[in-house]
């Protein structure tokens, strides 16, 4: 099975606009979404994805910045 790993800095918008993509991918693969915790996490998680708290700010346009508190 394999592993997909999905980075995003905002729970609703992962939940509103990618929603039907992320039940197409649970159907076939291992899930996991690495995200700041939010309102949306429950429902995100009701679909079958696996959720990684992972603190980052979400108005940041630095990269690196996230990839430093992502690998920390």
């Amino acid at each position: 099975m394999t592993r997909i790993l999905i980075l995003v800095n905002n729970d609703v918008g992962l939940y509103c606009f990618r929603k039907e993509s992320i039940q197409h991918f649970v159907m076939n693969h291992n899930v996991q979404i690495s995200l700041p915790d939010g309102d949306r996490v429950p429902e995100i998680n009701t679909i079958g994805a696996n959720s990684i708290f992972t603190p980052m700010d979400q108005r940041e346009t630095n990269s690196n910045k996230d990839l430093y508190q992502l690998i920390r």
